[in-house]
């Protein structure tokens, strides 16, 4: 278990950084411009997220005019799930303002998901 508390320290001392407030402060500014997006994909999915209809998602990713890439089956909560995912991320990435063009896909995918946890819990 050493090696576990060692892991969390490390976080914790990252995220006290310069650094890890900057990264901080890019996710939170994120997540602001993510919300709308988040709330609008969950509108045009009927509110269902996982559990959208494969053609409400392929009528959302038309509607922002992405290419949906992959192949949905009904039921496949995790795949749907996803896809709402990719495109969310996809719609903040064209969104972003010229400076922050450049920003991590990973930091995206939080930014997205931190997002949709806060309009689950407003």
């Amino acid at each position: 278990m050493n090696w576990l508390k060692s892991l969390f320290s490390s976080i914790g001392r990252f995220f006290s950084s310069d650094k890890g407030k900057q990264t901080i402060s890019i996710i939170e500014k994120l997540v602001q411009i993510a919300i709308p997006i988040v709330l609008a994909i969950a509108k045009a999915t009927g509110n269902s997220g996982a559990a959208a209809s494969i053609s409400s998602v392929q009528n959302v990713y038309e509607t922002y005019g992405v290419p949906l890439t992959q192949t949905l089956v009904d039921g496949d909560k995790a795949a749907i799930g996803n896809a709402l995912q990719n495109l969310a991320v996809v719609v903040l990435q064209k969104q972003l303002p010229p400076d922050a063009a450049s920003v991590a896909t990973n930091v995206l995918n939080t930014a997205v998901s931190l997002a949709y946890t806060a309009t689950k819990v407003s």
